[in-house]
């Protein structure tokens, strides 16, 4: 929920025509910029360290049919991003490396 709260916060900011009505998938919002407003307040990145919200984006992934209450689903797309320093890196169970860059919500039409 609150990841949830944090996109539609930042979304707007990247495309002002972008709704939480708005069908279809809405703008790639970089996930250090969501763990950013989730940590706004004084001490709240010591309770919620950065390698536990990448954790927490990793589970995320790991459930591809996971969707909000009114229906939307979470997509973790790559962008050109991946390369600089707004990345997010996991080990998964395997040993390999994940790679997490943004967060996007995809509405049906």
């Amino acid at each position: 929920d609150e990841i949830l709260a944090a996109y539609r916060l930042l979304a707007p900011r990247l495309d002002k025509t972008w709704t939480v009505t708005t069908p279809g998938s809405g703008p790639v919002v970089p996930l250090i910029d969501v763990y950013d407003a989730l940590t706004l307040l004084p001490g709240a990145a010591r309770e919620y360290p950065l390698a536990e919200f990448a954790r927490d984006v990793h589970l995320l992934d790991r459930q591809p049919e996971a969707r909000t209450k009114d229906g939307r689903r979470f997509t973790l797309p790559n962008s050109t991003g991946s390369k600089g320093g707004k990345r997010l890196t996991v080990a998964d169970e395997q040993g390999g490396e994940r790679v997490y860059v943004g967060l996007a919500l995809h509405m049906e039409a």
